[in-house]
């Protein structure tokens, strides 16, 4: 939209499509920062093989949020993760590592998904040298 250039990935296999394109709808369609677009809770879609659907839900949900979830009869298994919660089970919703140039004001940005261990780490700017030869 402004001319910044985003690369972006994330390990996932049938749920990349997923992962990747709810971290972009964050970034375009509701203006959220890289960070926060990486960070957001997600909704997969398991693909055409198994057809499940896995919401991420972050924030102040109770016992009793849960219980009604439960009572709604859904054939899909609803599981609570208490915190802080199992990093196997946070790697079900990807581990997205993201970097964002933007050419206006010649700046980079990096996020590393916070859902599994990484960093993110910027260009080296090298210094020109104007001495006489």
């Amino acid at each position: 939209r402004d001319g910044s250039i985003i690369a972006l990935g994330t390990p996932g296999s049938n749920r990349i499509p997923s992962i990747l394109s709810g971290v972009i709808s964050n970034l375009v369609d509701r203006g959220l920062s890289l960070r926060e677009s990486v960070e957001a809770p997600r909704v997969l879609w398991g693909g055409e093989t198994s057809g499940n659907i896995e919401a991420e839900i972050a924030g102040a949900v109770t016992d009793t949020h849960m219980d009604a979830l439960n009572s709604m009869d859904y054939e899909l298994p609803l599981f609570r993760i208490h915190f802080p919660a199992d990093p196997a089970y946070l790697a079900d919703f990807g581990a997205v590592n993201a970097a964002l140039y933007n050419p206006t004001k010649g700046a980079y940005t990096g996020v590393a998904d916070g859902r599994r261990g990484g960093f993110a780490k910027g260009p080296r700017v090298l210094a020109t040298s104007n001495r006489d030869e």
